[in-house]
């Protein structure tokens, strides 16, 4: 039986960051990267790179979206395509170049 969520949820937190706070702990990745920058799973099972500009992405078996929805490669595919499309997609100041690098 799954659970309908109901109403909002409202946060008190002066912190100027509390909006990446939420997102970080309500919102999960494909991968990852820890603390000395290397790759970690998260949503995916497995990720590996092909070519220079194309990573492969083995999403979880039984991965599912808070509405019970099915998460799919073409949910995954989708969600990264619109992403590309914000003026600021990457938080801290970090940009894309019209070649796909990222710059500090």
């Amino acid at each position: 039986m799954a659970i309908t969520p109901v109403g909002e949820v409202h946060v008190f937190d002066p912190h100027p960051l509390n909006w990446l706070f939420i997102t970080w702990n309500t919102m999960e990745e494909p991968v990852r990267t820890d603390h000395e920058g290397f790759l970690v799973m998260a949503l995916a099972e497995s990720a590996t790179w092909r070519d220079e500009r194309t990573l492969e992405v083995r999403v979880r078996d039984g991965a599912r979206f808070q509405d019970g929805g099915r998460c799919t490669a073409q949910a995954v595919k989708q969600n990264f395509d619109e992403v590309q499309r914000w003026a600021a997609p990457h938080g801290f100041g970090y940009t894309r170049t019209g070649s796909g690098e990222g710059h500090w």
